[in-house]
């Protein structure tokens, strides 16, 4: 049954992934693998139609009550399933549309893109992965919610109480999971009053406009609604948009003449540079599903609740659906279409809150830094990890524009 002259998927952790991702689609496009026991699908065309179809695959969520505790109740969009995942879907892509992303990108995040980078921009050397990719996605999301981004000690706080629950999930959700368990406590003690107190609706941050849309749409709305997405945003959003902004700038470094090419072709071509980073190393490799019945797929016979691994990462660079598709191309056409945002009834809800972010800081590092490269002297980067993946650490030194 097993394909065995194909690298394992777990064997690519902290290696180039993309040669066996190839391997996998050419002897595919669904292959079996043995170290995960699960079904690869690796074909632009397949992996959108099992992730289109949850009639056919649904989610492969951990079933146990810490994995639902640790992202933040079962009214969380992750959790819910049928109507009521549909619901919560309905008013988070509402929330976090392309006009309302937009309107935060103006009033919050390109001041805290701003802010951010003047904390290194005088210095001449940065890591760009921890001081500018990591702490942007954290403090734009604080502003968004109505915090108070510039509160470094809060800032920290945040991301320190989310790494166990981090930590925990990405590492197969197995066993009791104490520390996120410990760490979901503490979130819960201090995010609830915040949204008690915002229970009018009256404000324009996230957590108010929650509070005033979601009875519109979503039944029986309570504060547990409000507490479990805005958790499940914070979650899902901040690591996966940290990781694309470093992939963005590592591009930035590595290739001089794109950068040039941005610089000259302003905002159309950084929005499509962008979509291209996305589509190349995207952030989220792979995602989980099963089989409900028994079926075919890919030609491979499936059954009944087998795992069935979708990897984006290797969909967007099949040749079948781009062209040339290792290729940064600025002048690509539908550059949207990649999966990086999954696709389906689970397409990512953050992802026009993503772009703006990305868009916001490649266009300030552009303006503020000059003769950005690799500092010699610093770890060379890697693209390492084996679900979420990054170019870092980005060790670099520039001159100020």
């Amino acid at each position: 049954m097993a394909d065995s002259h194909l690298s394992p998927l777990t064997s690519l952790e902290g290696r180039d992934p993309y040669g066996a991702y190839e391997d996998y689609r050419e002897s595919g496009p669904v292959i079996w693998d043995e170290s995960m026991q699960a079904w690869l699908v690796a074909s632009y065309d397949l992996c959108r139609f099992v992730m289109e179809r949850e009639d056919l695959f649904p989610p492969k969520n951990p079933n146990n009550p810490t994995f639902v505790k640790v992202r933040g109740g079962p009214r969380n969009v992750v959790i819910r399933q049928g109507d009521e995942h549909r619901a919560t879907h309905i008013l988070l892509l509402r929330l976090l549309s392309p006009k309302v992303s937009n309107q935060y990108r103006e009033k919050y995040i390109r001041e805290v893109v701003g802010g951010v980078i003047e904390r290194f921009v005088n210095k001449g050397h940065a890591e760009l992965g921890w001081d500018f990719a990591h702490a942007l996605v954290i403090r734009s999301f604080l502003a968004v919610c109505g915090l108070d981004w510039r509160d470094d000690a809060l800032a920290q706080k945040v991301y320190d109480l989310h790494m166990p629950i981090v930590a925990w999930i990405e590492g197969g959700a197995k066993g009791e999971g104490e520390a996120a368990m410990a760490a979901a406590d503490e979130i819960r003690d201090f995010i609830m009053p915040i949204i008690e107190a915002r229970k009018e609706g009256a404000g324009d941050d996230l957590i108010s406009r929650m509070w005033r849309e979601g009875p519109e749409i979503i039944r029986d709305f309570t504060a547990e609604d409000v507490y479990a997405n805005v958790r499940e945003l914070f979650l899902a959003g901040t690591d996966t948009t940290a990781i694309a902004i470093a992939n963005a700038v590592y591009r930035l470094v590595k290739d001089a003449d794109t950068r040039q090419a941005l610089i000259e072709g302003g905002p159309d071509k950084i929005a499509t540079f962008v979509e291209e980073v996305l589509r190349l190393y995207g952030a989220v490799q792979f995602r989980f599903r099963s089989a409900r019945t028994d079926q075919e797929l890919g030609g491979r016979h499936i059954r009944a609740g087998d795992t069935v691994i979708v990897i984006n990462a290797a969909a967007n660079r099949d040749p079948a659906r781009f062209a040339c598709p290792a290729h940064l191309d600025l002048n690509r056409q539908r550059a949207r279409q990649h999966l990086a945002f999954n696709a389906g009834p689970r397409t990512c809800v953050g992802a026009a809150l993503a772009r703006v972010e990305l868009i916001e800081a490649v266009t300030q590092i552009l303006e503020r830094t000059r003769n950005l490269r690799f500092d010699p002297a610093g770890e060379p980067p890697a693209f390492g990890n084996l679900l979420l993946r990054s170019h870092e650490p980005l060790n670099v030194l520039f001159d100020q524009a």
